[in-house]
């Protein structure tokens, strides 16, 4: 891939990875409380949907059989099943989405002290391009993925920065991927190792953390410590989601500025997705080509499987019956040929 600006590679400039340790810490422990009021504001949106979605099936018929107040319509039933459920997968994911942008905003803005409210506004405004960014990272990588599956992951931990680009430096989608690649790539070793440290933190965390939780369930009584552990387990999951965000965004601004500026082209990644997308289609015709096959002769298996023996003894006739037609045609075939081969006149000496 060719750079457009600022070739010049920063090696060797970003911390080290104990004080990116460090830092995270301490950025996830002075915004935890925004975290944590955000995380509930949006639980409470969610529930909300959900008891939207309820009086939805009510309204359009799916409670109608057992309350009594409307005529059970099974029509009714299955469009206030759709809709309902339409409905509250669209307000979730506008929900989701939200919340994490607005957890990023919050991380990135820890010292402007800024309301969870204000974090949500300006969350809602990033939803369309971020949406865009989704679609076009999934053209890229699921085309790679059909080119022996090593483009896939390329690409991947190439776009992993755009996310954050999009909000920090408030970019279209097509930028922050060139952006993403550019910064990647030219710190692409601290950048992997990086990212490696904290996957095995993880790791080693959730060894920690299946140990304590099995102790506790043995001190404890069966249902009790059921419970106790489940709740341990959700709150150290999401306390370790929030400290890999920070950790993320930690790295982000030092690679960020390491890397003021600059820009990779994508013409690589796009003409490698899009041989990609052609292997999938001509592997995808000719598998459902090979699937229609298999159920015909499927098909054809069955239709013998269900004959009566009546069914199979008079279709066994006719077969026998085109065969014979068949060796019939052949005999006279042969026949006519060795009459003309008797009939064809000798050559005499008068003919000579």
């Amino acid at each position: 891939m060719d750079d457009n600006t600022h070739k010049t590679r920063s090696a060797n400039t970003l911390p080290p990875i104990k004080s990116l340790f460090t830092q995270s810490w301490q950025l996830l422990k002075s915004v935890l409380a925004p975290l944590i009021i955000l995380n509930v504001i949006v639980i409470a949106v969610s529930i909300a949907a959900m008891l939207l979605m309820l009086v939805g099936f009510i309204l359009l018929g799916l409670g109608a059989g057992f309350s009594g107040v409307f005529d059970f319509n099974p029509l009714s039933l299955g469009i206030g099943a759709v809709l309902s459920f339409l409905l509250f997968f669209i307000i979730i994911t506008i929900i989701s989405s939200i919340a994490q942008v607005g957890q990023i905003i919050i991380l990135f803005e820890a010292k402007s002290r800024i309301s969870v409210f204000s974090v949500l506004k300006r969350s809602a405004r990033y939803i369309i391009p971020l949406l865009i960014l989704g679609i076009v990272t999934s053209f890229f990588v699921f085309g790679g993925f059909f080119v022996f599956i090593i483009p896939a992951i390329i690409f991947s931990i190439f776009f992993s920065l755009s996310y954050f680009i999009v909000i920090s430096e408030n970019t279209g989608p097509l930028k922050a991927l060139r952006r993403s690649v550019f910064i990647v790539k030219n710190n692409f070793s601290s950048f992997f190792l990086r990212m490696l440290a904290l996957y095995g933190a993880f790791i080693l965390m959730l060894i920690v953390m299946s140990i304590f939780t099995g102790i506790l369930s043995t001190i404890l009584d069966d249902e009790f410590g059921a419970i106790a552990t489940r709740v341990i387990s959700f709150v150290f999951q999401i306390g370790m989601s929030w400290y890999a965000g920070a950790y993320v965004i930690i790295l982000f601004k030092q690679l960020q500025k390491a890397n003021p500026q600059g820009e990779s082209s994508l013409k690589i990644i796009f003409i490698i997705s899009l041989i990609g997308w052609i292997l999938s289609i001509v592997i995808g015709y000719f598998a459902i080509g090979g699937i229609i096959r298999l159920l015909e002769l499927q098909r054809s298996n069955d239709f013998e499987k269900n004959l009566t023996p009546a069914e199979r003894e008079e279709l066994d006739q006719i077969l026998k019956e085109i065969d014979s037609e068949f060796d019939i045609e052949d005999i006279e075939i042969e026949e006519s040929t060795d009459s003309s081969e008797v009939t064809s006149p000798t050559p005499t000496a008068e003919t000579i």
